[in-house]
Parts: structure tokens; C-alpha cells; sequence
């Protein structure tokens, strides 16, 4: 179960595409300051666990879908196994450390995960989370 549980946190995804697919997606998220996910972020504490909750909501609604061992997953859903399974085996750990951990391999295969964007292109979850990590950084410090 911890396994799916770590793939559906990575709902959040990628950035250098798989094989044989499009090198730049087309689709992109709405501005982060528009964001539901970011305003939900203002209202909690500025500390690393709100920042994945951020990504997790701020996938969530995007149409984006999960490759978690050749297995795609609608956002909506991996996004609530995501925050359960942020909010059971957090730890502390820096953002970088959980996506590091929990976002870019499968367990226990160690398959990449790649996300489905609307427009069909497929990227790998890491660069992706964190580009969108750092757009929300640098966002953070022009306030």
C-alpha cells in the first residue's frame, strides 16, 4: 500500500520527457498567484510540509495524470492519496529530501514516474515538482 500511496504523491510531475514523446509541452498551470493551491498555502505557515502540501493542491485540479508502474492515475485521486500519505509518514525532511525520496522512483520497482499532461506529453515528476517549488520560492521572496 506505501508504495501507490508514494506514486500518488507524485502526481506531480515531470520535466525531461520520456522517449519518443514531444520535448515541450504545450499546456501549462494557470499563474501560481491566481491559485487556489496558493492561497490556501498563505494561509498556513511557511514551513517545508506546507510547500508539498502546496504541490499536491497545486496539481490536483490541473488534468494532469500519474504514471506509477505503467499505471496512469487522474490527479484528483493521487492528490488525496498524496496528502494522506504526506500527512501519515512525514518526517521533517526538506522538500528536496521528500521529493528526492518519495517522487521520482517507484517503490520498490524504482520505475521512473512520469506524469500525462492534457495535451499528451509526458514528463518525468521530479523536474517538474521542482520548477514548480521554485516559482513558488521566488514567489515567496517578492513578498
Amino acid at each position: 500500500m506505501q508504495p501507490l500511496l508514494s506514486f500518488l504523491f507524485l502526481v506531480l510531475m515531470m520535466t525531461s520527457t520520456r522517449p519518443g514523446y514531444a520535448a515541450e509541452a504545450k499546456w501549462t498551470l494557470p499563474p501560481l498567484e491566481q491559485s487556489k493551491a496558493y492561497q490556501d498555502f498563505k494561509m498556513r505557515p511557511d514551513t517545508e510540509q506546507s510547500k508539498l502540501l502546496y504541490l499536491i493542491d497545486r496539481f490536483q485540479d490541473s488534468g494532469v495524470q500519474v504514471g506509477y508502474n505503467s499505471v496512469f492515475f487522474d490527479a484528483p485521486l493521487a492528490a488525496r492519496f498524496a496528502r494522506w500519505f504526506l500527512l501519515r509518514f512525514y518526517r521533517g525532511e526538506t522538500v528536496d529530501q521528500w521529493l528526492v525520496k518519495w517522487c521520482y522512483r517507484s517503490v520498490p520497482s524504482g520505475d521512473l514516474i512520469w506524469c500525462k499532461f492534457p495535451d499528451g506529453t509526458q514528463k518525468l515528476s521530479m523536474p517538474v515538482l521542482m520548477g514548480e517549488l521554485e516559482a513558488l520560492n521566488q514567489t515567496l521572496k517578492k513578498v
